[in-house]
């Protein structure tokens, strides 16, 4: 197993999640960094898939969405996961 290309879907994962999430909750970037305690721009960067996070921060993003950290990596839909990768590129 090619442990970078595991990682990489991982975080494609959770930046989709974090991104629906914030969709459902009609929550904007900036009220989750508050809700959080972490900054704007690493919550920016998470959603872009750019950096590994550290499973605390984690809990905290999943919290502040009303979530369980479980839920935050629930597999992406077949259907939506060329959309999803194609639109973090776009970024």
């Amino acid at each position: 197993m090619n442990h970078h290309r595991a990682s990489d879907e991982i975080l494609q994962t959770l930046s989709y999640n974090v991104v629906r999430y914030l969709a459902k909750r009609c929550m904007s970037r900036r009220q989750l960094a508050t809700r959080s305690g972490l900054k704007i721009g690493y919550i920016g960067r998470v959603i872009r898939a750019e950096i590994n996070i550290s499973l605390e921060n984690f809990e905290y993003i999943a919290f502040a969405l009303g979530t369980t950290a479980a839920e935050l990596l629930r597999p992406i839909p077949q259907r939506r996961k060329k959309r999803s990768v194609a639109r973090l590129r776009q970024r």
